[in-house]
């Protein structure tokens, strides 16, 4: 439990903490203190949100980190929110903490497999955002499950010598009278339906 306050507290990402407990039942609770950290963490992270010089090897923050906290860090990364969900509940004693889409977040407080976080016990939580503080995809009845750090974009593209004329805006290729009806495909993901 300790390595998991440890986690939620230290990790500056969009992260829900893991909340298994002996039994392997979720036990859901506020935790309202910070605990001796265990010295070790296990992060499910998208590639490069816990760069340790793998993917560049310039890009090296959590060498630092490790070194001022002690906390020796693992990472697994994952390329979807299917597959970070799929990995998170096929091992859930496993990781420590997730970098949880706005889709995998609700499936992973719908099913118990996280606690929640308190915010409070967060120092920088007053620094983020105020556009992404208690969204519906980390933060359920006014309990937070998750500490958002920042948005992501997906993009819209297209070939500019075939599609004429340019969308301007998202709404056009889902027009089923526009002239970008049935000209454009999609990733088989739930995520996708937000861009819809």
């Amino acid at each position: 439990m300790r390595k998991r306050n440890l986690a939620a507290l230290m990790v500056g990402a969009a992260l829900v903490v893991g909340a298994c407990g002996a039994s392997g039942s979720p036990k859901p609770s506020v935790i309202t203190s910070v605990g001796a950290g265990e010295g070790e963490l296990v992060v499910l992270s998208w590639p490069s949100y816990v760069e340790q010089g793998k993917t560049d090897p310039k890009v090296d923050w959590m060498t630092e980190w490790e070194t001022a906290t002690g906390c020796k860090t693992t990472v697994e990364t994952f390329g979807t929110s299917d597959a970070a969900f799929a990995k998170w509940t096929a091992d859930p004693t496993r990781y420590d903490v997730i970098s949880a889409s706005g889709d995998a977040g609700p499936r992973l407080v719908r099913g118990g497999h996280v606690q929640p976080v308190n915010t409070d016990l967060v120092p920088s939580y007053a620094d983020i955002f105020p556009g992404l503080k208690e969204k519906s995809w980390n933060t359920f009845g006014g309990v937070h499950y998750g500490v958002p750090h920042g948005r992501g974009a997906n993009l819209l593209m297209w070939r500019t010598a075939d599609v004429k004329p340019a969308p301007t805006k998202w709404a056009q290729i889902f027009d089923p009278a526009g002239p970008h009806a049935g000209k454009y495909s999609v990733y088989d993901a739930p995520i996708y339906i937000a861009d819809a």
